[in-house]
């Protein structure tokens, strides 16, 4: 049994300060990271969210034309295209209606009204026109 105080100095230190020790390196780990992803990876992730900001849906139609027994065209396959607002994602809502109003001939007035009569949740879109031509759209 060696009981010399030198060869154990390692596990003579208190256990307390170990804890402190991998808590406070923990701790610094931590702090890195969030300095890494505010500071350096901003550009990153601002990009990713951009993208995700904007949501593109294709809808491929489900059938194609459908005619009468005498050959006359009942439903003709061609695209749909509407104009969703989501409010919370607003900033400027009398720019944005001014902008849209003059798009799809609505006046600003009746929009408002229009979003604010349909509208079921803030994180929910309202559509404001349908079946608009892609002119409008684009």
């Amino acid at each position: 049994m060696n009981t010399n105080p030198d060869e154990n100095h390692f596990f003579s230190i208190p256990k307390k300060y170990l804890y402190f020790g991998l808590t406070g390196l923990l701790f610094l780990l931590l702090v890195w990271r969030l300095f890494y992803l505010q500071i350096y990876a901003t550009q990153k992730y601002y990009l990713q969210s951009q993208k995700n900001h904007i949501r593109e849906v294709v809808l491929e139609p489900l059938r194609g034309i459908i005619y009468d027994r005498d050959g006359r065209v009942l439903v003709d396959d061609h695209p749909a295209y509407s104009v969703y607002v989501t409010p919370y994602e607003i900033r400027h809502l009398p720019r944005l209606l001014n902008r849209l109003g003059a798009i799809l001939k609505m006046s600003p007035p009746e929009m408002r009204a229009y979003i604010k009569r349909r509208q079921n949740g803030r994180f929910r879109p309202v559509r404001l026109k349908r079946q608009i031509s892609f002119k409008e759209v684009s």
